[in-house]
């Protein structure tokens, strides 16, 4: 087990507080939002020796994730936990997999949905509320 140094984004909706204390430190001074621990390549946790974690883990993936993981996903971790701390209101983001966003983008295609329309839910709708993936 490793205690990892976990970046913290600083999105303006953020908590100029909340994290700093979860953490045990002196607030920033400016908005935190989320605490990254994980090994994304764009902002990874840092082990005590100094390493990256996803360079870590490229370097032994089966010792870091177990063969199992490994087997199913490759040399990466297959997640990324975040810890938020949300001063604003915030909008509900959702990821679909590959085959749901080819299929939605199909669909909004043949409804004749420009591709840089504000909402293409509120576009084939009339509410974003009554749109369903199905």
């Amino acid at each position: 087990m490793y205690l990892l140094t976990n970046p913290v984004r600083d999105y303006a909706w953020g908590s100029e507080r909340r994290l700093a204390r979860f953490l045990g430190r002196e607030p920033s001074g400016g908005p935190e939002a989320e605490l990254w621990i994980g090994a994304h390549e764009g902002d990874p946790s840092v082990l005590p020796d100094g390493r990256r974690l996803d360079d870590a883990i490229a370097e032994d993936p089966v010792g870091l994730l177990g063969e199992r993981v490994h087997a199913d996903h490759g040399a990466r971790l297959p997640f990324l936990m975040k810890v938020l701390a949300v001063a604003e209101p915030l909008s509900l983001q959702v990821h679909p997999s590959a085959e749901r966003a080819r299929l939605g983008y199909h669909r909004e295609e043949r409804a004749g949905i420009p591709a840089d329309a504000p909402n293409a839910a509120t576009a084939t709708r009339g509410t974003s509320r009554s749109w369903s993936t199905h």
